[in-house]
């Protein structure tokens, strides 16, 4: 008998472990740039799984009015003012300037709601903004492990707090919300195949000598038409049709600078546009001097180009004429959610 439940309990025991190691995988770690917030004006604020609004339910304002996510309808219910309040802001709806957005408790956790409450001062009264793939997340300064959730797609579908798990039912937009540094990009083991649903198959490394020059791309096989994805958020510098290039847009990703060239047709970006990781940004072709439909891919730390002559060329000039620039060919590595991560390796 004995060993018998001494069997059960290891039994139990291995499938808690498995069930707990299943949990932890399914909430990603996150490391996002706080983005800058617009302070002195009201702002609506939308929610991208939802596609509602931000909105404090029936525009009342006593205590403990729920938060919700209703469809635009213009009342002061869904316009709010940030204001600085420590590594934060405090949220205040127009239709009760006295409440504050305010985490139903003591302590930000999960499943808490959220709703209004006179201003106290608490950290659980206090938010910060960070970019993320997509939009932004707003979290608890209380714990920012804990971010504004939108529970369902349903007008006056409750806001609460759960913990980060990348839904887009956690993404805000708003016009008071900008992108600080993009910090989370300037780490390069964030960067994804720029191929979609992991496409494609490196025919030229960069670095390679051809006889009139040195590649200075990775060149990456691929159907007419698949789409093209930005590496990570950045922001496009440069964007057109080049005799030499084709249809090409030049991003700056954090730390580096990127060339995606050959596509199809007019990349879908233009110059000053901001990306975010994944983002749709053309399609494989084979236009410029090219000799089959693929991708030419460069990367390269950005601080170690002279940029000298067009931006489509920074890394070409520099390579050709032997500046040392830092620049890596690519490969595509395991995959990890929708996409595949993309590897670097130093020329």
């Amino acid at each position: 008998m004995k060993k018998f439940i001494k069997k059960i309990s290891v039994i139990v025991l291995s499938i808690i472990t498995v069930v707990c190691t299943f949990c932890t995988a399914a909430i990603p770690a996150f490391a996002a740039a706080t983005a800058s917030v617009k302070t002195g004006s009201y702002y609506t604020v939308s929610n991208v799984g939802s596609g509602k609004y931000l909105n404090i339910y029936g525009s009342k304002n006593a205590n403990n009015t729920n938060v919700t996510v209703y469809q635009k309808d213009g009342t002061k219910g869904q316009n709010f003012l940030f204001t600085k309040n420590g590594n934060g802001y405090t949220i205040t709806p127009k239709c009760s300037t006295s409440k504050r957005v305010n985490v139903y408790g003591t302590s930000a956790k999960q499943n808490a709601n959220v709703c209004i409450w006179n201003s106290t001062g608490s950290s659980t009264q206090r938010w910060i903004v960070k970019e993320v793939s997509g939009g932004y997340i707003i979290c608890c300064a209380d714990n920012t492990n804990y971010v504004l959730t939108a529970t369902g797609s349903k007008n006056s579908s409750n806001v609460n707090l759960q913990k980060y798990t990348g839904s887009k039912y956690q993404i805000w937009k708003s016009s008071a919300f900008t992108a600080n540094s993009y910090s989370d990009t300037n780490n390069s083991s964030d960067f994804i195949w720029p191929l979609a649903n992991g496409s494609g198959s490196v025919s030229s490394k960069a670095g390679s000598k051809r006889s009139y020059e040195i590649h200075v791309g990775t060149d990456i096989a691929a159907s007419s038409g698949t789409s093209i994805l930005a590496i990570s958020s950045g922001t496009v510098k440069a964007a057109g049709f080049n005799s030499a290039r084709g249809y090409y847009a030049t991003i700056v990703h954090g730390n580096y600078t990127c060339v995606y060239q050959h596509m199809k047709n007019s990349p879908k970006v233009k110059a000053g546009d901001k990306v975010s990781k994944g983002q749709v940004i053309g399609y494989v072709g084979n236009t410029g001097h090219s000799s089959g439909n693929h991708l030419h891919f460069e990367i390269a730390l950005t601080s170690s180009l002279t940029k000298t002559g067009s931006i489509t060329n920074y890394l070409y000039n520099d390579v050709q004429n032997k500046k040392n620039p830092t620049y890596y060919s690519v490969s595509k590595g395991s995959k990890n959610g929708s996409y595949y991560k993309l590897n670097l390796t130093k020329v």
